[in-house]
């Protein structure tokens, strides 16, 4: 199976890739929610323009931007969801939604029974979407410590992150800083995908090194993603569809783990 997973902008990209399974977006597709012109030029009229929006399902994980009017609850929200945060499984991939803007304890009591779901530990691939993601390191300076915009979503690193790491998730991905990061750390693979169209953040403006990442790019991206038995193949391209990182995610699951050592 294959899914693409971007941050759309302006446009919509991957159409010379195929038709994916499913579309993931990391959060921000509009900077002012109360405007409906930019759900039309930004989002659906993109996604439309690529035959994305038509014949693939598309799962946001909001963030602060999108989430903070009424308004938007219409574009974000399933009519069934009562909650910001949620999780789902396509194919062999359990997918976890972390909503970041607040500290909710009910989020991390729904967490904590997720990670030990039925649901969760028979996936294969164990993957969570957050748009603050646990390290970002570039952000406006002044903003980051007059503004205490440092503290945006700590908690999903303080209190988070050491229940992602317990639970063996594969793959943390997140928004927010518009930029292209990679990394990993304590079996985890890390990945900020922010260059969807926003405008991207300035070398000068690291305001933050957590010594994870081992990719830095600073340019517009979108990610295709291919999954097969117990690999993940993510590919990173630029906006001219010119691949600039490759890697693999292996699946850390116990099935995937007694594959291996029954091979050797």
């Amino acid at each position: 199976a294959a899914a693409a997973a971007a941050a759309v902008g302006s446009r919509g990209r991957a159409a010379h890739l195929g038709t994916p399974d499913l579309f993931v977006h990391v959060g921000d597709t509009v900077s002012i929610p109360d405007r409906l012109w930019e759900w039309a030029t930004r989002v659906f009229i993109p996604l439309a323009t690529e035959s994305l929006g038509q014949r693939t399902p598309i799962l946001l994980a909001p963030g602060n931007h999108d989430q903070i009017a009424p308004n938007s609850l219409v574009y974000i929200h399933p009519p069934s969801r009562t909650s910001h945060w949620k999780a789902y499984s396509v194919g062999s991939i359990r997918i976890v939604v972390i909503y970041c803007d607040e500290d909710i304890p009910a989020q991390q009591r729904w967490l904590q029974e997720e990670l030990n779901s039925e649901a969760f530990r028979s996936a294969r691939f164990k993957v969570v979407l957050a748009h603050m993601h646990p390290f970002v390191e570039y952000w406006i300076p002044w903003a980051w410590v007059d503004l205490e915009q440092r503290k945006w979503g700590d908690f999903v690193r303080t209190k988070f992150l050491p229940l992602f790491e317990e639970a063996k998730v594969d793959l943390v991905m997140g928004g927010h800083s518009h930029v292209y990061e990679r990394g990993m750390k304590n079996g985890i693979t890390h990945l900020i995908a922010g260059g969807g169209g926003g405008e991207l953040e300035k070398a000068t403006d690291r305001v933050e090194n957590y010594q994870v990442f081992d990719k830095i790019e600073i340019k517009f991206h979108y990610l295709w993603f291919t999954v097969k038995g117990c690999s993940m193949n993510i590919v990173a391209y630029d906006f001219s569809d010119t691949p600039f990182d490759q890697f693999e995610v292996k699946s850390r699951s116990s099935s995937c783990s007694s594959q291996t050592t029954e091979s050797k």
